[in-house]
């Protein structure tokens, strides 16, 4: 509730299109418009408000350019018109290394299933139709958790390879982009 009054406090202090602001639990995001110099002012104002309203603000945290890194993933502002969203390649890596690792088993412990499924959830907030992709191993959780099993069931990976295959794509680039544009 906090982080989210800070948020709409903080957008009523600009006008429409002057700035918008962003949080995800307790990590805000910023976008500004207009001149440099009435945005610096501008960060200025909502960093200062935020100050007297009074909580922490982790400094070496903070972040300021055309490319900055928020929750995990990568903001850039590519041209004026053009923003870009993508997944870190590290993030894409470990991905396509876990689903491989999972490909050569006969059968996958659920938690395995939940984590990775669990990332990919993250990932879709950014790249929507991973979604897609990853709904078949949901429905693998929850079939073990209706039986009864819950963290110590075992899916057979003919039920999911489908969907493992797909993510595999989708990490080596076979299928997809890792990144969206605005």
């Amino acid at each position: 509730r906090s982080a989210a009054f800070l948020g709409r406090s903080g957008q009523f202090l600009f006008q429409d299109g002057e700035a918008a602001i962003e949080t995800y639990v307790d990590d805000p995001w910023t976008a500004w418009r207009g001149e440099a110099t009435k945005r610096r002012r501008n960060k200025a104002i909502l960093l200062l408000w935020w100050l007297v309203v009074g909580p922490d603000i982790s400094w070496k945290k903070l972040t300021i350019g055309a490319e900055v890194v928020w929750i995990g993933a990568s903001i850039t502002i590519a041209t004026l018109r053009e923003v870009v969203f993508g997944l870190p390649q590290s993030f894409v890596e470990e991905l396509a290394a876990e689903v491989s690792a999972l490909l050569v088993l006969r059968a996958v412990p659920v938690q395995r299933i939940r984590r990775l499924a669990g990332r990919a959830a993250w990932a879709s907030g950014f790249i929507p139709y991973l979604g897609s992709m990853i709904a078949p191993l949901w429905a693998a959780v929850h079939a073990v958790a209706r039986d009864g099993k819950h963290g110590t069931g075992k899916v057979p990976i003919q039920r999911i390879a489908h969907a493992l295959r797909w993510l595999q794509a989708f990490a080596r680039r076979r299928r997809g982009a890792i990144s969206r544009t605005f």
